[in-house]
Formats: C-alpha cells, structure tokens, sequence
C-alpha cells in the first residue's frame, strides 16, 4: 500500500478532509446507525445531476416488473417462451443437483414468501387497529422536526429497518412520487386534512410532504452466489421485512396522532433511486435502478412512506460511489444480458418507456433484463454480488482504506477495481454462474446470523 502512495495520499487527503477524532471510541461513533461514516459528506444536491424540468412525473405502469408493460415491450410469444424456459430450467435443475438450484434451495426461496405477493399486503391509509390518542382522551404527540426524526428512525429500527432518511416534497421532488399506481388509480396532492383512496385516485394532503425512506438489508453472503435460489431467498425476505416495517410504522404514527401513507405493493408510491438518492440513503450508481449505500453498497432494499409528522430532512451524501461507477464497471462487464451501460460517461438520453428523463444517468435495459430474471429462474442479481461496495464487511481493509479513499481521491478508483477482479470476489463457472454454493454450501454455515446479515454492525453501545 505505501509502495503505490495509498497511505501517504490517500490517507493523507481523507485526513485533511474529514472531520477531527480525538480517540478511537468517537472515531468509530460516527459511523453509529444515525451517522454516515466520517468520510461520508453531506451535500446540497445528490452527486447524479438532475433536470427538473426535463423531469415528468412517472406512471408505475410502465416499469418493467408490471406484467402489462413488460409484455408490451417484449411481446406475448417471447413472454411464453421464457415462462417455458424457467419452469424446465428449474425442474431439470433440481434434478440435477445444481448448486444453488436444489430441491432444498428452491424450498427455501418459495418459503420466503415475496413480500407483499404472498398475502402481506399495504395499506395507503391505516386501518383502524391501534388506537388514536383522541380515543385514549390524550393529544396527540408534539416534538419538533429533529426530536422527531430521531423517534422515526428508533422505532423504524427496532422494526426491523436498518438506515432511515427523509427529504421533503416541494414543487419538484414531488415528481418522484408516481403519477399513477399499478394498478391504475392516479396520486393526487390536494388541500384536506386526511387522506382518502376511493376508486380512481389516492389523495395525499399537501401536509403530508415528508418522505421517510428506510432500508432493509440483504445478506451479504447470500447476495454474492447469484444468480441462485440462495441469492433470490434474501431479496424476498428483504421484501417481505419491508412490508411488515412500513406497516407498524403506519400503526405507531397512527397511534402518535399522526398520518402514515404507506405502500400498498412493492416499488409504490414513491420511486426508490430517486428518494435514496434525495435523502442520502444512498448514492445513484451505474445498476441505474440499484443505488449506492456507503455501507452495504447495493445489498439492500429500500422502502418509503409518506406522513404529516413534522420531520427534519437528511441530506444528500457524496462518498464518491457515483464517480467510482465512471472507472468500475464491473456490473457492466458481468451482466449475462449486457442490460446495464458501459459507457464510462453518464448521459440524458433514455432508453425505453420504463426509464426516467431528467437524470443525468447511467440507463439500463429493463426488457432484456428482465428477461433474463425468468430465464435464470432466480431473478439474477449479479450486478449487485460484482460491485464492489457490495463486498463482505469481514475485511478492515475496506472500511478504513478502499472506502475512504474512494471518496476523497478518484485517482485510485481503477486500481481498487483491479483488485477487486484480483481477489476474486466473485467467482463464476462458464455458464456465467457463481461458483460459491459450488464451493462452499451456504447450508453449513454455522451459528449464521439472524437474517443472514449482522444486525450490530455500526451500533454504538448504550453507556
């Protein structure tokens, strides 16, 4: 490391630029579960640039995991075809024994349960379960913004939620709230007291402009043997955890006298890269619909509500993720359907319907990678198991090296990527797929974490 300049520059330049520590104990404290790590910054605007008046508001209609959008853009006879090639792929597979592709590993990715696809499901206004202040002849609770942004990301916390941010809803980022549901009916602001879904439309009072983005994680582990049933089992239970999280919070606001609108589905609402990235959740990223969290890199997912509480807004973060992505490009060069750019610059223009204007981006093809999700049978996930931020946080090395000089001094970003290719992070067969369940199965893992993934990472212990 001091023989390619990374201690004396790298080091050096995220010394002068980060904050003053004055022992260990703080050092590691700001990197708490209420903190970004101290070489995380804090900007004004998110580091992809954004033309709002390029931006117009988005129908949740036409991404691509809506069934009638998807066929749309690829058509009915190639839609049957892959139908066919994943239910022989996964028969044939189970038959076979293939790692990942098991009887056992197919058992325990349907198991999961997707989210809100098997029963669970959201409701945009809280069914009356716990009860109101005014029925306990209290009123309702007062703090202001920041004491009660710290009571949301507490209670979101011990739901089950892992990061908790928040931007407010003005003339502008209003545009990442969808113009319509997939199911049709259209989102409204207008000027009442609650909020009211009939059969067109689901009003949201202009009070009810702060956005409360919350992230699941994944298991790291899991995530790195995509494309498999392991890999996929992860992003299910991360599904399924966001939908029960986003529906006690809706009951704790109700319960504090105050409104939540919460997602009725997957992906509703509000749009994920957008309020991540808006929020300092994360970061946007070549992935395009993967966004970039200092800690876990894309090996997350993110859900989001809508409530009146008054609530102090995060900022958006620069830790240098959107610039490593113009060097990496590892996702590129593993994806199997070549769905996700490679041009080293970001740009304007789109591609397809189910892509975004008015961010300057690095755009994916949604229809081939989709398709490519059934004919795997798993869903995929390479893109995120190859990014290095995506990498086990088992290593000091990356915390307190790779990452931080990642985000003061660029000039190093195609070495770390050369390393990363180096170390094998993320080893593959000739069919393209990982070699890690191959290798070593994840069923014998002993004494795994709850979830998958370690819960305690970044907490700060009670004194």
């Amino acid at each position: 490391m001091r023989s390619l300049g990374l201690a004396g520059v790298g080091l050096g330049a995220a010394a002068a630029a980060g904050p003053i520590f004055h022992d260990l104990d703080e050092m590691s404290g700001a990197a708490s579960g209420f903190k970004n790590a101290w070489w995380v910054k804090d900007v004004d605007k998110p580091t992809t640039e954004v033309d709002w008046s390029q931006m117009p508001y988005f129908d949740n209609r036409e991404t691509m995991f809506n069934n009638d959008a998807f066929i749309k853009v690829i058509g009915f006879e190639k839609l049957m075809q892959v139908a066919q090639l994943n239910d022989t792929n996964t028969k044939s597979w189970i038959k076979e024994n293939k790692p990942g592709a098991t009887l056992r590993d197919v058992a325990l990715n349907n198991a999961t349960g997707f989210g809100f696809a098997y029963g669970l499901e959201g409701h945009f206004v809280a069914p009356p379960i716990v009860s109101t202040p005014e029925e306990y002849g209290a009123a309702k609770w007062q703090g202001n913004p920041e004491e009660n942004l710290r009571m949301i990301q507490t209670a979101a916390r011990f739901f089950g939620a892992k990061d908790v941010r928040v931007f407010e809803l003005d003339q502008n980022t209003r545009k990442t709230v969808y113009s319509h549901e997939a199911d049709g009916k259209a989102y409204t602001f207008e000027n009442v007291d609650q909020a009211e879904e009939t059969e067109t439309k689901r009003v949201i009072p202009e009070k009810a402009k702060y956005v409360v983005m919350f992230s699941i994680l994944e298991s790291q582990e899991m995530l790195k043997r995509a494309p498999d049933n392991i890999n996929s089992a992860t992003t299910t239970l991360a599904y399924n955890q966001g939908a029960l999280v986003g529906n006690r919070m809706q009951q704790f606001l109700r319960g504090i006298g105050y409104q939540g609108l919460v997602e009725m589905m997957s992906n509703a609402i509000v749009q994920c890269a957008g309020g991540n990235a808006l929020s300092g959740m994360a970061e946007m990223g070549r992935m395009s619909l993967s966004t970039l969290n200092p800690d876990f890199g894309p090996a997350m997912r993110t859900y989001k509500f809508l409530t009146d509480l008054p609530l102090a807004a995060t900022k958006p973060i620069d830790a240098g993720m959107f610039s490593f992505c113009r060097t990496c490009k590892l996702c590129a060069e593993t994806c199997p359907s070549g769905s996700i750019s490679s041009e080293t610059e970001p740009y304007w223009e789109i591609i397809g319907p189910y892509n975004k204007p008015g961010i300057k981006n690095y755009y994916y093809n949604g229809a081939t990678c989709l398709t490519y999700w059934f004919e795997s049978v798993f869903g995929c996930g390479i893109c995120r198991a190859s990014c290095p931020f995506s990498q086990k946080d088992k290593a000091s090395i990356h915390d307190w090296v790779v990452k931080p000089i990642a985000s003061f001094t660029p000039v190093f970003d195609g070495f770390f990527t050369n390393m990363d290719k180096a170390f094998g992070y993320d080893p593959r067969g000739a069919d393209g797929f990982s070699l890690r369940e191959e290798r070593n199965t994840w069923w014998d893992i002993q004494n795994a974490p709850v979830y998958g993934f370690d819960t305690t990472r970044y907490t700060q212990k009670l004194e």
